[in-house]
């Protein structure tokens, strides 16, 4: 029984050598296209997040000056009646 192999031990190690550096590199692309995706995601979310901050800030200032506004008529308003100013 002769075991004769098609091919030689250094054409299996380059084989597999070949076959290990493709895998790598598919694997590499697939990565870079995911962080990709995921950086599209995070961008879209870090602006909406920042909008939304802007909302709440402007919201906020509109909310103290509306406040202060009133306040100020009504002690205006308050004076007015009493005579006192």
């Amino acid at each position: 029984m002769t075991t004769e192999s098609p091919d030689s031990v250094a054409d299996l190690v380059s084989l597999a050598s070949q076959q290990v550096s493709q895998l790598v590199r598919e694997e590499l692309r697939l990565a870079q296209a995911e962080m990709r995706q995921k950086g599209k995601r995070f961008g879209v979310g870090g602006g909406l997040f920042g909008a939304a901050g802007l909302l709440a800030s402007l919201g906020l200032e509109k909310w103290v000056s509306t406040t202060v506004s009133r306040r100020l008529v009504a002690t205006a308003q308050a004076s007015a009646h009493t005579g006192t100013r």
